[in-house]
């Protein structure tokens, strides 16, 4: 079997789907923008959509996840699944390292959405390196950020 880290750089593992979705988007550019001029296109306009479709895509691609891997995000410690068409707000995670996760879905027009709230202080930067330094240390991974939230 082939190992999935095609290169280690140090603690930086770069994997091998890693590789292969950024040779797709360069392949893919280079024969948009070759093809650009014989379509009429502005070759430019190709670069502005790869700027905002590729961020994009990535962020699909995460909430595809969350949608089909529910039970895994709803088991951890810092994630609380609110019931269908309970919406979170942002007051309800304040000074903690919560992320709040709801999702509403329309039967009639076969849409959902999924709305996630966080404290970006503490669960976007000071909370995610007390997390990240008690799995480096295997430590509980609650172990500083059981606080809760200030509001109550």
């Amino acid at each position: 079997m082939i190992d999935p880290v095609a290169i280690q750089l140090g603690s930086i593992s770069i994997r091998w789907y890693a590789i292969f979705i950024v040779s797709g988007l360069l392949l893919a550019v280079y024969l948009a923008m070759k093809e650009a001029p014989r379509r009429k296109i502005i070759p430019d306009d190709i670069l502005d959509f790869i700027l905002i479709a590729f961020p994009l895509a990535i962020i699909g691609a995460r909430v595809y996840y969350v949608i089909f891997d529910w039970s895994y995000y709803a088991n951890q410690p810092f994630v609380r699944i609110r019931d269908i068409g309970t919406f979170p707000t942002t007051k309800e995670v304040l000074g903690s390292n919560y992320c709040d996760i709801g999702i509403y879905v329309d039967e009639t027009t076969q849409t959902a959405i999924l709305v996630s709230v966080i404290d970006n202080l503490v669960k976007g930067a000071s909370g995610q390196a007390i997390q990240n330094l008690n799995i480096l240390y295997d430590f509980e991974v609650t172990t500083g950020l059981n606080q809760s939230p200030v509001y109550p």
